[in-house]
């Protein structure tokens, strides 16, 4: 079914143009004080349909978007492979940091070991090696465990916060 002709009234004023049709907001039209601004408002009124008065601001991003509308699509394609990518990133990050952390406790249980070596060695070594030995061992620190937190491994870091409870 055709939809009915709106009826449009634009008329010259002395300080500029009002534009008038069916449906609008304003009683008394909308007011303009260049050809420039009347375009604007015709094509943001009549040609989007937005019948309520609008601040010039909220008009300029309306034709803004209408003018950047071709790039949206790019926009598009641009955010889905740099989200893609992203995901991908925090995966390789989590694979990364999974391997880490798994050395890191392969050095933590080589770091128990050797202290009880420690202790079986001192009953059976002389003086000399013993500090020798006690001097090179002190000068290592036992590593902390990491967590996949302290990483930023975001797919992971739940995993640690699952194992706490």
């Amino acid at each position: 079914m055709a939809k009915k002709n709106a009826r449009i009234r634009v008329q010259t004023l002395p300080n500029g143009y009002s534009l008038e049709f069916d449906g609008m907001k304003q009683p008394f039209g909308h007011m303009y004080f260049t050809v420039k601004d009347l375009l604007r408002g015709f094509f943001i009124h009549i040609g989007l349909g937005m019948t309520e008065e609008l601040e010039t601001d909220k008009m300029e991003d309306l034709l803004e978007a209408a003018r950047t509308w071709k790039n949206n699509k790019a926009c598009i394609k641009d955010l889905k492979r740099l989200k893609k990518e992203l995901q991908e990133s925090e995966m390789k990050c989590s694979r990364l940091a999974r391997q880490l952390i798994a050395e890191r406790d392969q050095r933590i249980s080589f770091f128990v070991d050797v202290q009880r070596s420690i202790k079986v060695f001192e009953d059976y070594s002389d003086q000399n090696v013993k500090k020798q030995f006690k001097k090179i061992i002190r000068s290592r620190k036992r590593p902390d465990p990491l967590t996949y937190k302290d990483l930023g491994a975001k797919a992971l870091a739940k995993d640690d916060e699952d194992d706490e409870d």
